[in-house]
């Protein structure tokens, strides 16, 4: 306010300027009470007197999970210490209006380093601070069911299923199929197994680092003897990882009927030992060779391999199929 005097004329004038600022608003900080009761460990147990504690202040509903030196990502701790009663926890803190308040116990961590991997803790709902200046807190339920990352392998298959396709009595092409890891650990000597004969796997498993290069698998076919499609299945397994599996559909081809290439035969001579193989292509092998029409020549027999043979006893010209 300013004060300023003039003469007018005479007459003395007093002029008061007052100068009104905007209200600043800001959030108040509540005085926070928390009380809770009925906190277990994993198994059910009244978490026992010592156990480590943090008292977090959040800017939303979510609680935070805590990276891997137990703080709680995007939140703040505003107090720690020990439960001094077992199974139960009660604390104040000054925490900004319109925050949320959430308390984590440890179940073996005491707060100092970092937890070990796989450690249980236990988190309750965040809750509202709201606009008042004191706020009780007893969640109805409280359980340390949760566990911190714990390093683990993961197996991944390139591709997931091959389908192979083969002619009846042959024997498929090779194909492969690489192994890698995208967990968090080594992946120690996982093995590789097929649960089917005609199926040969190399290698039969390996070991990847984490972040290490995947493992080419090559698989040989043993399919000749197969006269119908057929499904294999390779396993991949290791300890502390989940088992995967490739999934082999393989297509089984009937033959096509095969195609004597042989035209013509060379001539005989009566009382002349005579040989004379037959040839074919396609199909399957061995063939089975035998007349459906007409004769040999007196004195030659066919093979079931395929061999005309024996010595001619009469002079003539035959035709046979």
């Amino acid at each position: 306010m300013k004060t300023i005097t003039k003469f007018l004329g005479g007459v003395l004038i007093l002029l008061l300027l007052l100068t009104i600022s905007p209200l600043s608003r800001q959030a108040h900080a509540a005085a926070v009470t928390i009380n809770i009761t009925g906190i277990t460990n994993h198994s059910g147990a009244p978490i026992p007197v010592g156990s480590y504690y943090q008292l977090i202040r959040s800017a939303d509903s979510a609680a935070g999970a805590p990276d891997s030196t137990g703080l709680p990502v995007g939140d703040t701790v505003v107090s720690s210490g020990t439960i001094s009663t077992a199974g139960s926890f009660s604390g104040v803190a000054s925490i900004a209006s319109n925050n949320y308040i959430y308390i984590r116990v440890w179940e073996t961590w005491n707060g100092s380093s970092s937890p070990v991997a796989g450690t249980y803790y236990g988190t309750s709902a965040p809750a509202n601070v709201g606009a008042g200046f004191v706020y009780a807190y007893a969640p109805a339920g409280f359980s340390t069911t949760q566990r911190t990352p714990i390093p683990t392998p993961i197996i991944t298959i390139t591709p997931a299923t091959l389908n192979p396709t083969v002619t009846q009595g042959q024997n498929a092409a090779a194909q492969s199929f690489t192994v890698g890891n995208s967990g968090t650990a080594p992946l120690t000597g996982y093995t590789v197994v097929s649960d089917v004969a005609w199926m040969t796997i190399n290698p039969t498993g390996g070991t990847i680092a984490v972040g290490g290069a995947a493992v080419s698998h090559t698989i040989t076919y043993n399919t000749a003897a197969l006269t119908a499609n057929a499904v294999g299945r390779i396993t991949i397994s290791a300890a502390e990882a989940t088992t995967q599996t490739l999934t082999v559909n393989l297509t089984v081809n009937p033959p096509a009927a095969p195609t004597i290439t042989t035209s013509s035969l060379p001539s005989g001579t009566v009382g002349i030992a005579y040989s004379q193989a037959l040839a074919a292509t396609g199909g399957t092998t061995p063939y089975t060779w035998s007349i459906s029409a007409g004769t040999l020549p007196a004195g030659l027999t066919l093979s079931s391999a395929g061999v005309i043979s024996g010595s001619p006893t009469t002079a003539q010209t035959a035709s046979f199929t």
